[in-house]
């Protein structure tokens, strides 16, 4: 429930009760694990590349590597047979 006071906007303050102030916690305890689980998932994926990103692009890093994770998904990516693989080495 809300409390309403006379010095806030529009001569309201709203002070949130101690089940708002719960649920919220909880969910900024939620967030933090989800950003921390996608931080290591990145890191462990891209190794040294996610610390280059990081130096890079600073806060944008993760955002960046993941719509890169994205874009290669959708790449078909398959091992070369015998006569592509020489024929590939040559032009190297």
């Amino acid at each position: 429930m809300f409390h309403f006071e006379g010095s806030g906007i529009l001569g309201l303050e709203v002070r949130p009760g101690p089940a708002q102030c719960a649920g919220l916690a909880q969910k900024g305890l939620v967030y933090l694990r989800k950003r921390r689980k996608t931080t290591a998932g990145l890191r462990q994926k891209f190794g040294p590349e996610y610390d280059r990103a990081v130096l890079t692009h600073g806060s944008k890093a993760e955002t960046k590597l993941a719509d890169r994770e994205k874009r290669v998904e959708k790449l078909y990516i398959r091992d070369l047979d015998l006569t592509e693989h020489e024929r590939f080495s040559k032009q190297w």
